[in-house]
């Protein structure tokens, strides 16, 4: 593992581990090693969010973009940190980005129903929503297909974590937890859909998910 990547490793412990100014001081210190790396950028960006340092999150998220231009998780990441500072339009346009990009990211269309219903548009919401849940469903059959258990199994394992899990979500801000609660724990950029689907089917499904953040979102 060469120092970039190893330092990378550390910040993202250390956001886990809520550490965030150690985790902004180890992901400044591999930016001044390549200021060029647009995930360490986006980790930095996550950690100066949490330290309510918006405008310079901003900034080093619009650089991993301009970086990465083509990555639609670089769109999907930044798309929270917009509608957070009041630019819910700027949220709206990345989302299409990241979909645009990776039409298959089912978080990315149901967080963009979330914007369309926060800005009055209820139809395009509802269409966004479904889309998201077929998407969701899809993604839970072919794990099922994949790893060989059965849909009764996959319930089993839904149900013997669901409490735990909206106990923690309902402890973050709700959007929060679509958004940056996973994205620092992968060491590649994978779309913001794997992502979530990856830390969230196996344990309560994304329809089920969805809909808890859904109803949140309203409160």
């Amino acid at each position: 593992m060469d120092q970039i990547q190893s330092l990378l490793q550390t910040g993202r412990e250390a956001l886990r581990a809520g550490s965030y100014e150690q985790a902004y001081a180890i992901f400044s210190q591999a930016l001044r090693l390549n200021p060029n790396n647009a995930n360490v950028l986006s980790e930095r960006a996550v950690a100066s969010f949490h330290l309510n340092n918006k405008e310079e999150a901003l900034l080093d998220f619009n650089t991993a973009a301009e970086l990465e231009p083509n990555n639609p998780y670089r769109y999907s990441s930044r798309a929270y940190l917009k509608d957070s500072i009041g630019d819910v339009r700027g949220a709206v346009e990345d989302y299409k980005k990241a979909i645009q990009l990776d039409p298959t990211d089912a978080v990315a269309h149901n967080n963009l129903g979330l914007l369309e219903e926060k800005l009055g548009y209820k139809e395009a919401a509802e269409k966004r929503f479904k889309k998201a849940d077929e998407l969701a469903e899809a993604f839970m059959k072919a794990e099922r297909e994949e790893f060989g258990y059965s849909e009764a199994e996959q319930q089993a394992m839904n149900a013997e974590v669901r409490d735990v899990e909206i106990e923690q979500m309902a402890a973050l801000d709700i959007s929060n937890s679509v958004h940056t609660a996973t994205n620092i724990q992968h060491q590649q950029t994978p779309s913001l859909g794997q992502v979530i689907t990856e830390t969230f089917t196996t344990k309560n499904g994304l329809k089920e998910y969805f809909n808890f953040i859904r109803k949140g979102f309203k409160l």
